[in-house]
C-alpha cells in the first residue's frame, strides 16, 4: 500500500511511503525484476528476508537498508527471498529531493549511486527497520515522519525545489530558461550543485523516464504517440532514447516485468 506523509515541510521532497507486508504475495513467481535508470532517490528498509541485485556488472547480496540515490544504468532485482519491505521515495528530482536529508552534496553522491543507509543514517535506520515490524500502517507512517523530519535540514533545499512546479509544466529547456530568465550557465550551476547533473542530461532523463512510465502503465505501443508528448525528432530517436537509457527497445520493455508494474497507484 502507498502513503504519505502528514509533515508538510517533508512532502515537498518526499512522494510516499510504500509498505509491502507481504512481498512473496506480491511478487509470487515473477522473475527477476528490471529496473531502468532514473531520478527517483530512494530509500529501501528491509523488515524481512534479503534480497540480491544485478548493477553494473556484479550481483550484490544482503538485508541491510539502501539507498538508491541516482541510477546510471539497469538494474535486475531478484526478491525471491524477501518477504516484507518499505520503499521511501522521494520526489522524481534526482538529487535536489534528497539532499535536505543528507550532509552530503550531490556530487559526492554521484560517486556511489547505490550503498547501505547506515552510511549516512547511522546504525539508527536498521534500528528503525526492526522497530516498524512491530507497527501497524499509520504507526510507521509517524515513525518514519519523525525519523526523517530528524534527518531535516531547510537550509539545504535547493534551486529545484523553488522550481519544482515549472519543472512539471515543461520538458522544454528553452521554455526552463525563459521562465527562469537565466543564462544557460547560470541554470547549468544550479543544476549541478542540486543535481550533479547538467540542464541537458535531467531534462534528457526526466523525458525518456515519463515516456517508460506511460509505457508500462498505458502499454499503448503507438510509438508516435511519445514522440508527438515528449518532443522525440522521430520515432526512430525515440526507440533509440529509450534504448541508450534502458538497453532495451520499448517493445521489448513491454516483456520485462519492471518494478513500477507491482507499484500501488492509490492508497
Amino acid at each position: 500500500m502507498k502513503y504519505f506523509s502528514n509533515n508538510k515541510k517533508l512532502a515537498a521532497h518526499l512522494d510516499h511511503y510504500w509498505m509491502v507486508p507481504n512481498a512473496s504475495s506480491l511478487f509470487q513467481d515473477t522473475p527477476p525484476i528490471f529496473g531502468y535508470p532514473g531520478i527517483t532517490p530512494e530509500i529501501i528498509l528491509v523488515l524481512g528476508g534479503s534480497y540480491r541485485y544485478f548493477y553494473e556488472g556484479q550481483w550484490h547480496a544482503g538485508k541491510n537498508c539502501m539507498v538508491y540515490s541516482y541510477i546510471h544504468s539497469y538494474m535486475i532485482l531478484d526478491t525471491s527471498q524477501l518477504t516484507s519491505f518499505i520503499i521511501i521515495q522521494f520526489k522524481p528530482r534526482a538529487l535536489s529531493s534528497f539532499l535536505p536529508f543528507v550532509p552530503q552534496k550531490a556530487k559526492e553522491l554521484m560517486t556511489r549511486p547505490v550503498f547501505e543507509a547506515s552510511e549516512i543514517f547511522g546504525t539508527e535506520i536498521d534500528k528503525l527497520a526492526l522497530h516498524l515490524r512491530t507497527l501497524d500502517a499509520s504507526e510507521i507512517v509517524a515513525e518514519l515522519d519523525q525519523f526523517l523530519g530528524d534527518c531535516y535540514t531547510e537550509g539545504r533545499e535547493g534551486f529545484l525545489s523553488e522550481m519544482a512546479n515549472e519543472l512539471k509544466k515543461t520538458n522544454s529547456l528553452k521554455d526552463l530558461l525563459q521562465r527562469t530568465k537565466y543564462s544557460y550557465s547560470t541554470l547549468e550551476r544550479h543544476f549541478k550543485k542540486d543535481t550533479g547533473l547538467s540542464p541537458k542530461q535531467y531534462q534528457s532523463i526526466q523525458r525518456y523516464k515519463l515516456a517508460v512510465e506511460e509505457i508500462y502503465d498505458t502499454r499503448n505501443t503507438d510509438w508516435m504517440h511519445y514522440v508527438v508528448k515528449y518532443g522525440y525528432f522521430d520515432q526512430s530517436h525515440f526507440i533509440k532514447e529509450i534504448k541508450r537509457f534502458t538497453t532495451l527497445t520499448p517493445s521489448q520493455l513491454l516483456q520485462t516485468p519492471g518494478l513500477r508494474s507491482f507499484r500501488p497507484e492509490n492508497l
